[in-house]
């Protein structure tokens, strides 16, 4: 039996009113799960620009210049 099919028999085993909570930590455990993800991927992110060798990395542009190359109009 998979992973899956056993979480779906242990949420059939409650009662129609423990269900309430049973939802309430699942959804509490699945947006801990996302937040891992989103920091892993943060994190992958500022590790490669730590190792991103290009010496214009650390050159600054004023928003107005920037929004000017997006051909955005402030």
């Amino acid at each position: 039996m998979s992973k899956k099919e056993t979480a779906h028999n242990l949420i059939d085993s409650f009662e129609e009113s423990q269900l309430d909570r049973v939802v309430i930590i699942l959804e509490s455990l699945k947006s801990l799960t996302d937040e891992k993800e989103d920091m892993d991927f943060c994190n992958k992110l500022y590790n490669d620009y730590l190792k991103d060798t290009d010496s214009d990395k650390h050159d600054a542009i004023s928003i107005q210049d920037f929004a000017k190359e997006l051909g955005i109009d402030l």
